[in-house]
């Protein structure tokens, strides 16, 4: 008797584990920025944690407009929700020396009807450093700084909010120097360069695949004779080296007859797995075409497999037909298992499919859905995933 009431206790915890999961939620990233009076813009990025069952629309508002101004509505559709939205973050200045200065960006959700109706979007917490009235060293921007390992680039401006009598050193500090390096590592302001300089931040390549990689630069006190200047401290900057492009064998799905190659609802990824959804809706007296291919972007030729296991699972409702290279039909054990083509670098086959709701059926509304999967033959990590959705009326 404890045996039974421990497994369905168990069974009753995933359950209610898995429903937690499930529950939507908005997320942003970071939650904290720093400013600088009438400097840089900053930017904060608002992203779904679930698939929305209709349109999301979120308003950021700030709640010091003097000290920061904010871009408009972001929308998250079906078709886009995967993708985070950029939030732009304008610094104000006022003439007034009031010190660094607080704010908050919160965002209301428009989602009626949805399962986002009542969801909560957190807040951001900004700070705009003054510039007027104080002797200051400034940095006009602290984050978002984005760099790549083919060598791209990114700058900030450092100055001073009035004129030093003598020159000022700065220190700085990469906290990772096989991800991105500086201009100049010890930065000097003086009248030659009008106590103001720009320094480049260059992404490296480390030869390790890492992903991408955020890094931060930290800055030692400065040095000077001028009193008001030396010992003081800068705030950090931070950024992300983005990694070399990925191959992946991609999986692009189209809602034509014809191809699979740029038509309709797809996305081109480079993620490990670029998660991608089409939906069609058709009349049940009609067939549904639809295509998707598979593309080799790598440099170098590859076998490249397609499988999935549940496309042709419901055959009892739906007249199924997938034909592949030079048209040859495809099977359900041969998908199952895997199909197997040789693509060259760039290569792409292209699989059509036909789609039918059999008399028989006499539901009012019937959903037809699969999950398709390709992978490298070379390397197992480099993969790419697809969902189809077909409603019939």
């Amino acid at each position: 008797m404890n045996r039974r009431l421990f497994l369905y206790t168990a069974a009753l915890l995933f359950f209610t584990l898995g429903l937690a999961s499930a529950v939507p939620s908005i997320e942003v990233s970071p939650a904290t920025l720093l400013t600088t009076e009438g400097q840089a813009d900053a930017f904060y990025e608002i992203s779904l944690t679930e698939e929305p069952s209709g349109n999301v629309e979120i308003t950021p508002m700030t709640s010091d407009q003097s000290e920061a101004q904010v871009s408009g509505p972001v929308t998250f559709t079906p078709a886009n929700w995967m993708i985070p939205q950029k939030v732009t973050v304008t610094p104000k200045t006022d003439a007034l020396a009031d010190g660094d200065i607080p704010f908050t960006i919160t965002g209301s959700v428009n989602a009626p009807g949805t399962n986002y109706e009542s969801v909560v979007v957190p807040s951001v917490s900004g700070n705009n450093r003054n510039v007027d009235g104080v002797a200051d060293i400034f940095i006009d921007k602290h984050q978002n700084h984005e760099t790549t390992e083919l060598g791209g680039t990114s700058t900030f401006l450092i100055f001073t909010s009035t004129v030093p009598t003598d020159p000022i050193t700065i220190d700085a500090v990469i906290s990772h120097p096989s991800e991105v390096s500086l201009s100049e590592s010890t930065i000097t302001l003086n009248s030659g360069n009008g106590f103001s300089t720009t320094v480049t931040i260059t992404g490296l390549d480390d030869s390790v695949v890492d992903g991408d990689m955020p890094f931060s630069i930290s800055f030692n006190p400065s040095n000077s004779s001028d009193g008001s200047y030396d010992g003081e401290s800068v705030p950090s900057v931070v950024g992300v080296n983005e990694a070399l492009p990925v191959y992946q064998p991609d999986i692009r799905i189209s809602r034509t007859k014809r191809s699979g190659d740029g038509k309709g609802n797809d996305i081109y990824s480079a993620a490990p797995t670029g998660a991608q959804t089409l939906v069609l809706k058709k009349k049940r007296k009609r067939p549904a075409f639809f295509s998707f291919s598979v593309q080799n972007d790598g440099d170098d030729a590859d076998m490249v497999s397609l499988r999935s296991a549940d496309f042709f699972r419901k055959q009892r409702d739906f007249s199924i037909v997938l034909r592949g290279a030079g048209g040859a039909r495809i099977s359900r054990p041969g998908l199952a298992s895997g199909i197997v083509q040789n693509l060259d670098a760039g290569g792409t086959q292209v699989y059509l499919a036909r789609l039918k709701v059999k008399r028989r059926v006499k539901k009012k509304r019937i959903l037809f859905s699969a999950s398709l999967f390709s992978g490298s033959s070379n390397d197992m990590e480099k993969k790419d995933s697809a969902r189809i959705k077909v409603k019939f009326k």
